[in-house]
């Protein structure tokens, strides 16, 4: 080979006939051609998690600008938060929902260009409403709320003070309950021991009438059954009881005669529920339930807040009884504060050694019989239970006056006199110690069942949002605490084909008014 040959097939030589190798150029372009290929692929994962990326801030700035729709009349008036999920219509609208939750995370979503992404449909999977739980989301909101509201160590000592007589309370009811059967069974043995006494005078009559007429003698006895006809006190007591709570205590005092219908309101009808399922459990204790029990004082109004507004004006008391009128649950209530004080004031008078020497005297003086000393006892027992009694409506009139009556009474505080027992007038005691009205209302509704009162309290604010915001269609179960939606979302292909990338996807997002 000369050295010409060699040459070219080196691929040194140009010029005709000959050419160049292309080992280098094709070597470069495949590695350029790798790393085209590495870079777009790169480029291309990236833009697919910048838009899922994108589609789930979108997703969560869509809820959170759906749920910043919150009603406001709630907020303002109630301080809670909710979104009227029935725009005001009463019926949950999940198409509406989720329809304005498109509208808000499609504009956040959709990206031109470079990411090319787009909201397809969004689906509503999950949602707990206000009145769910036993109403849960409500009672949450409205103890988060008293907690920041109030002074932790003036609320401490509230719930402190209210749990010292919880107990006695509760019992104190049972006792004043126990008592009124007690003097049933009084009044009842009074009477069969005052009939045995006339019938036992009449038959003695009979008899000396009879000796005397068979001896040929005139008659000389008279039948006196004078000492047969003294008051009984338990009869007393039920004359205060048929003339009513309200005719007594509350005096001259204008009444509310306002009412409701109750299959308007959220605990009278069937209630619409939601669906789903969440997390965050929402729970409702009892230590809880004294925070929900100043919730309730100060957001709704009661017989001495004086409120002449539209519907229920004593709604502190319906939550307390759950009647139709402002007059049935005012009266149920001081019913209940009355077997509370009758309890009380019963075993104060037994504990009185001194009033318990006066009743002795007004039972021996009722009663002049000496053939039946059980009578006497049983006397005494009668007294007392209408001398308690009568100072218990003392007591719930000082309440209904704005004054105080001490939880436990004293020689000092006992106001009732023994002389005024079948003269009785209940009169205001002004007192400067002891529970006010506010504080009984305390111990009933912390004798309440949680769920009970947390359902009521849900009916009032309900019926006044209804009448003093001129919005008849509003319903608490249709309003949204909490949601989950799905998301489906369109990715368009750009640097690869849409086998590898592109297509739809779907993202999920959950938003309540949680607060852990």
């Amino acid at each position: 080979m000369n050295a010409k040959q060699k040459e070219a097939s080196e691929g040194r030589v140009c010029g005709a006939g000959y050419f160049l190798r292309g080992e280098i150029t094709v070597f470069l372009s495949l590695i350029l051609l790798t790393m085209l290929s590495l870079l777009f692929g790169l480029l291309e994962s990236a833009r697919v998690q910048a838009a899922r990326a994108q589609c789930l801030a979108g997703a969560q700035l869509g809820m959170f600008s759906l749920f910043g729709e919150y009603d406001r009349d709630l907020l303002e008036e109630y301080e809670v938060f909710f979104l009227d999920g029935g725009c005001g219509q009463g019926k949950l609208m999940e198409d509406v929902l989720c329809a304005r939750l498109k509208e808000y995370a499609g504009e956040n979503i959709a990206g031109g260009g470079f990411l090319g992404t787009a909201l397809e449909q969004t689906k509503l999977t999950a949602v707990l409403l206000a009145s769910d739980e036993q109403g849960a989301p409500f009672f949450y909101q409205a103890v988060s709320w008293i907690r920041e509201e109030m002074l932790f160590l003036a609320l401490d000592g509230v719930t402190k003070e209210t749990e010292h007589y919880l107990s006695d309370a509760g019992s104190c009811m049972k006792e004043g309950t126990s008592l009124m059967e007690q003097a049933d069974q009084v009044s009842g043995r009074i009477e069969e021991l005052r009939e045995a006494a006339r019938k036992e005078a009449e038959e003695a009559y009979e008899a000396q009438a009879e000796k005397t007429q068979k001896e040929g003698k005139p008659c000389t006895a008279v039948l006196d059954l004078s000492e047969m006809e003294f008051e009984n006190p338990i009869d007393t007591l039920k004359r205060y009881m048929e003339a009513g709570i309200l005719g007594i205590a509350a005096g001259e005092k204008e009444l509310s005669s306002a009412a409701v219908r109750p299959e308007e309101l959220l605990g009278g009808r069937s209630r619409q529920t939601g669906f789903g399922s969440f997390n965050n459990k929402l729970s409702m204790g009892s230590t809880d339930g004294l925070l929900f029990d100043e919730y309730i004082l100060r957001k709704l109004p009661s017989f001495l807040s004086e409120d002449d507004g539209p519907g229920l004006c004593y709604q502190t008391e319906y939550v307390l009884a759950g009647k139709s009128s402002d007059r049935e649950n005012l009266e149920t209530v001081l019913e209940r504060l009355l077997l509370i004080r009758f309890g009380l004031n019963f075993a104060f008078l037994l504990s009185s050694g001194d009033r318990q020497l006066q009743a002795e005297a007004v039972a021996a003086g009722l009663c002049t019989l000496t053939g039946f000393p059980v009578l006497t006892e049983l006397m005494k027992t009668a007294v007392l239970l209408l001398w308690a009694y009568e100072e218990s409506l003392t007591d719930i009139r000082t309440l209904l006056c704005k004054g105080k009556v001490p939880f436990f009474k004293s020689e000092k505080t006992f106001s009732c006199t023994i002389g005024e027992l079948f003269s009785f007038h209940p009169t205001e005691q002004p007192k400067e110690e002891g529970l006010d009205y506010e504080g009984y209302i305390r111990l009933l509704l912390a004798l309440q069942p949680v769920a009970e009162r947390t359902m009521r309290c849900m009916d009032m604010v309900e019926h006044t949002i209804r009448l003093t915001k001129n919005r008849p269609g509003f319903c608490l179960d249709s309003c949204v605490f909490a949601a989950r939606a799905e998301f489906d979302c369109r990715l368009d292909p750009l640097f690869a084909g849409s086998g590898w990338s592109g297509g739809s996807f779907g993202t999920e997002c959950t938003y309540s008014y949680y607060v852990p």
